[in-house]
């Protein structure tokens, strides 16, 4: 599940990051919605677990660190 995410999800969701990204809070938060779902989908956890919590086991990076990687 963590493999289909980064290769079916994550592409579509960053495209053209490099241009609109620059650390906005409210455009990382519709990103980490979506982000959370797939975390919870992938650890099939409940939909109650704090959403940082799951990031660690999940093995993702947290949405603005993801941005700034890929804008760099």
């Amino acid at each position: 599940m963590r493999q289909l995410y980064y290769t079916c999800i994550t592409p579509i969701a960053d495209y053209g990051a490099e241009i609109w990204w620059k650390g906005q809070i409210g455009l990382a938060h519709k990103l980490e919605k979506s982000q959370a779902e797939a975390n919870r989908r992938i650890l099939g956890a409940f939909r109650t677990e704090p959403t940082a919590a799951l990031e660690i086991p999940a093995a993702t990076l947290p949405v603005p660190l993801r941005l700034d990687r890929l804008c760099k």
